[in-house]
């Protein structure tokens, strides 16, 4: 069983919720009575402990991928790996970064169902006000959606061929991970970039 870690109130330490009556004692010399009381009055959600620590995992996970496709980028520019070998590297990060970014979502909405139960309140995850990622993505696959004299064309799993009304291409992509993995073969398809209408 995974050791749930909990905050210590006095340092911000992170220890074990079994370790943190010693710490309490020995670390910040409260009374036993003490540290028994303040230990107890911690109150942790296994559950929601759990899903938070592997949210972090998945993060650095992330970050660690990012930090490789760098490298990569960087490899190739100083003529360390050929193009081939570099295509094909950072497409299988890609791929797992995509994959992670997925998981990542889908333990966001666990989490704020676990919430949800635990405090009747459901925290929220998208604002309403906003362009959401579904919303672009259809606006992609309904060419009556695109603005006049502008097309796309799905060319893979979340990627599309755009043609802007001056015959200007580009590869799009509305899925975050892939575009921040290779912005060099992959535009991002929302407002700001070249790829998106401006008007």
């Amino acid at each position: 069983m995974a050791q749930i870690e909990v905050t210590c109130p006095e340092c911000g330490k992170q220890v074990s919720l079994r370790g943190l009556n010693g710490h309490l004692r020995f670390e910040h010399e409260y009374p036993l009575d003490q540290a028994r009381r303040v230990a107890a009055g911690i109150h942790v959600d296994g559950a929601l402990n759990k899903l938070e620590q592997e949210v972090m995992d998945l993060v650095r996970r992330l970050y660690a991928l990012k930090q490789d496709a760098e490298q990569l980028r960087q490899a190739r520019g100083e003529g360390l790996i050929g193009e081939q070998l570099y295509e094909r590297l950072v497409s299988q990060k890609g791929q797992e970064m995509t994959a992670v970014g997925r998981y990542l979502q889908r333990l966001e909405q666990t989490w704020a169902e676990r919430t949800e139960q635990v405090t009747g309140i459901r925290p929220r995850i998208d604002l309403k006000d906003e362009v959401t990622i579904a919303d672009l993505t259809h606006i992609l696959n309904t060419p009556e959606l695109m603005p006049e004299a502008w097309s796309s064309v799905p060319v893979g799993r979340n990627h599309w061929r755009v043609t802007s009304p001056d015959g200007q291409q580009w590869t799009v992509t509305t899925d975050r991970t892939a575009h921040d993995y290779a912005p060099d073969r992959v535009e991002w398809w929302g407002p700001g970039s070249r790829a998106f209408p401006s008007s």
